[in-house]
């Protein structure tokens, strides 16, 4: 009986199961790819042509990648991002507000110590409280919107944000950079603000960075 029982058992993983988790590998890895070419891409390309690779829903565009991945394209003369820097703010401001909120839960949606942060609303309020910016609400509108100016990860300083994707597919998490090593964030539902290490799943599923700040 127990012999026929993981015949069965087998027959189904392999009609069902089997090709569920061959699908969800390749979708993985497909959108994998995908990130490594936006990491990959040419800051000044990136900058200029993002309007073009991300839709109304703040999605990737991944059939508009390949080609500014193959061949350099012009740099706009009228760029895309306005990059109007911040002058004269101390960037340990953001970092001191940000740490004030150390141990305050995650809540999806919320933007208050009182109730909690999700992670652009854990953004959203230390640039309010501590430089009286007033960032997009949303990681995606952080990421892609008009203000402030696309870098790498070798250019991000303290205070700057930090853009995440864990699926490939659309960017999915901000925090703040503390310094090459340690970030802060909301990092997700059942944790607290906390300061994390830069290892190797970090590493993997940044994107990149946006600065403000001159």
């Amino acid at each position: 009986m127990k012999f026929l029982f993981k015949i069965i058992f087998a027959g189904l993983f392999m009609n069902f199961g089997f090709p569920e988790i061959i699908f969800h590998y390749n979708e993985f890895s497909r959108n994998g790819q995908l990130i490594q070419q936006i990491k990959n891409l040419d800051i000044d390309d990136l900058r200029s042509n993002l309007n073009k690779i991300i839709d109304k829903n703040g999605d990737f565009i991944s059939e508009n990648v390949q080609p500014l991945k193959d061949k350099k394209s012009k740099v706009l003369k009228e760029n895309y991002f306005t990059e109007s820097l911040i002058k004269n703010v101390d960037r340990k401001s953001i970092l001191n507000e940000s740490k004030k909120y150390i141990g305050i839960p995650y809540s999806w949606g919320e933007e208050d110590p009182s109730t909690g942060f999700d992670c652009s609303g854990f953004t959203w309020y230390v640039y309010k409280k501590s430089i009286n910016f007033n960032l997009p609400r949303g990681s995606k509108q952080q990421f892609s919107s008009s203000n402030g100016k696309l870098i790498d990860f070798n250019q991000l300083k303290t205070g700057d944000l930090m853009f995440f994707s864990f699926h490939g597919n659309s960017i999915q998490h901000v925090a703040i950079f503390i310094n090459k090593d340690q970030f802060i964030h909301a990092p997700k539902r059942g944790r607290r603000i906390s300061i994390d290490r830069m290892n190797k799943y970090w590493l993997q599923s940044f994107v990149k960075g946006k600065t403000y700040l001159l």
